[in-house]
């Protein structure tokens, strides 16, 4: 599993801003009438990127995923999709 190479540590909100440990700012989300709810769904991206990751892992082990596109294995491609572009390996 290829690690987030982003700001490390536990983001969180601040108002409009997100921030991580030590008062790191993330970014900053205005001019949205959901500035608030934009800026949680900021915060949660990297715990959101590492649970995909490691239910994309179980698939696998567990076998849900097969070679003849049955069981969860559209699924699992659009999550490998999305991994990949949160890790900036697709545009």
């Amino acid at each position: 599993m290829k690690e987030f190479k982003g700001t490390k540590g536990v983001w969180s909100v601040a108002g409009d801003i997100v921030i991580a440990e030590e008062e790191t700012t993330i970014s900053f989300v205005a001019g949205s009438i959901d500035d608030e709810h934009d800026a949680s769904l900021i915060a949660a991206a990297p715990n959101l990127l590492l649970c995909l990751q490691q239910i994309v892992s179980s698939a696998y082990r567990i076998g849900l995923v097969s070679d003849d596109d049955s069981g969860l294995s559209l699924e699992v491609s659009k999550a490998e999709f999305y991994i990949a572009k949160a890790l900036g390996e697709t545009k």
